[in-house]
């Protein structure tokens, strides 16, 4: 009970917890999503290893979003990593045969 009634600066700031669950209040709460993307604005020389000539690539950190006072604000669109801005479905989409089996069944059955 003790530790839920603390209240203490930390790294990012305040840090006060909910007297009943004991996690942060999402007021005193500061998140934020860095995306790491190709930095197009550093043109380097090809790196000479052995007898291997390898083009160099270098990323930047993009804030893209913060979390603070329990409200995430969007700064810029989180670029996933095939370039695009649009979030990728967890698993591949099934694609179902005429007979309306889906993949796994028709090679199992």
């Amino acid at each position: 009970q003790a530790y839920v009634n603390t209240t203490f600066r930390g790294a990012s700031g305040l840090v006060d917890l909910d007297r009943i669950t004991g996690t942060r209040t999402p007021q005193s709460a500061f998140f934020s999503l860095t995306n790491f993307v190709v930095d197009e604005d550093v043109i380097d020389d090809d790196s000479q290893v052995g007898e291997h000539v390898l083009p160099q690539v270098r990323f930047k950190g993009v804030k893209t979003a913060v979390l603070h006072s329990g409200t995430w604000t969007v700064i810029k669109p989180y670029t996933f990593n095939d370039g695009t801005h649009t979030i990728p479905l967890d698993l591949p989409v099934v694609i179902e045969h005429a007979r309306g089996l889906g993949t796994g069944i028709v090679v199992v059955g």
